[in-house]
């Protein structure tokens, strides 16, 4: 099944072979963490190491354009409140959320 049959036929809910696999990238800490784990050296950036050894659709597809999809101009990102190891902050949205600090890892926002 070509990658076009797959995802048209996913978007039509229709049986596939398998479903796309489109990643929207990874923390620089998940890609360190996976270097531990056996993830060959050579794959050094997030694409590259998502795309080409993950093998993502993304490789046979090619990278989408880049869309600013946000508020222009945005807000400007600033900290709210320091709560020990999470800060609150309001990002470019104008969105109120709360994350760990920056150099103590990567988080999902609440």
């Amino acid at each position: 099944m070509t990658h076009r049959e797959r995802l048209l036929k996913t978007l039509r809910y229709e049986k596939v072979d398998r479903v796309p696999d489109y990643e929207f990238g990874a923390w620089d800490q998940t890609i360190a963490r996976w270097h531990k784990e056996g993830l060959p050296e050579e794959h050094k950036g997030v694409w590259q190491a998502i795309n080409q050894y993950f093998h993502t659709d993304d490789v046979e597809y090619g990278p989408g354009p880049w869309v600013n999809n946000g508020l222009i101009p945005g807000f400007a990102y600033k900290v709210l409140e320091e709560k020990g190891d999470h800060i609150v902050i309001q990002d470019g949205d104008g969105a109120t959320a709360e994350m760990i600090r920056p150099e103590l890892g990567a988080s999902i926002p609440k």
